[in-house]
């Protein structure tokens, strides 16, 4: 129902935003790898040209995947990496949506550390430099010798 809804809003350009947001909502996460990327790669063409929806949709990705408790299921990793080989925008910015997800409940264990890497040299500069932004630890500030540590 929600998909039928979206193809018909995806025929008029006004319309773009609320097809983007249909199709969202009715992706469903913890499908199969094929599936995932099939449903990521409709939902990107509906971003196509429009870099501030594909910004939107992504962080909509985001606050979707965070409400799924658990590991990361594989397709995740895997769809990552499909995504992120792809040179889009929306493709790219999705894939760091899953690779943060995936490798923050990993405590960023080496493939999503290594996918992230990956990312950081994406074809897109706006992806690379999200990419960059993604803290995976935080070091604590050095102690100087003499001074009290709160």
């Amino acid at each position: 129902m929600l998909l039928s809804a979206a193809d018909t809003a995806a025929g008029y350009e006004d319309f773009a935003r609320s097809a983007a947001e249909l199709r969202l909502y009715a992706l469903e996460l913890n499908k199969d790898a094929t599936a995932l990327s099939s449903g990521l790669r409709r939902l990107a063409a509906d971003c196509e040209g429009r870099p501030l929806l594909a910004r939107d949709v992504a962080e909509g990705i985001s606050s979707r995947l965070s409400a799924i408790s658990g590991p990361a299921p594989d397709a995740w990793l895997e769809t990552a990496r499909t995504l992120g080989a792809e040179p889009g925008l929306a493709q790219g910015l999705f894939a760091i949506r899953l690779t943060v997800s995936g490798g923050s409940r990993s405590r960023w264990t080496e493939p999503w550390r290594g996918q992230l890497r990956t990312l950081r040299r994406h074809a897109h500069p706006d992806v690379r430099a999200s990419a960059r932004e993604t803290v995976t630890a935080r070091e604590a500030p050095p102690s100087v010798p003499g001074t009290i540590q709160w």
